[in-house]
């Protein structure tokens, strides 16, 4: 199951960089977290990229990205940070400081394992 996590903001790229060090921390999703790579149009100066691909194996690794998202957004420099899931069924939800505290992020990714197959 894939889930693709893209950060909003003037911050996009430092933030996304943060966030992968962030899951590449935890075992169960190391080796599953990579940096999707965007086509560079005419005119761009660089093809950053603000999304992030991450396998989701099992369901111990789908607690893990829910609990590393929730430390992320409990950080005080965090509060403007803002992100898009993009769910397996093809779900976008976009999460902020306050929804983060609102919403399970785990319960909305197994809700949608189901439909995507």
């Amino acid at each position: 199951m894939n889930i693709r996590l893209t950060v909003l903001g003037d911050r996009a790229a430092t933030d996304l960089g943060d966030v992968r060090a962030l899951l590449d921390c935890e075992p169960e999703l190391r080796g599953q977290v990579r940096v999707e790579e965007h086509a560079i149009r005419p005119g761009d100066l660089g093809g950053l990229s603000d999304t992030l691909a991450i396998a989701l194996g099992a369901q111990g690794a789908v607690a893990v990205f829910a609990a590393s998202l929730r430390v992320l957004f409990a950080q005080p420099r965090r509060a403007d940070f803002r992100i898009v899931l993009t769910l397996p069924d093809g779900t976008k939800v976009e999460v902020d400081a306050k929804r983060a505290k609102e919403i399970d992020i785990a319960e909305l990714i197994r809700q949608t394992k189901g439909t995507a197959q």
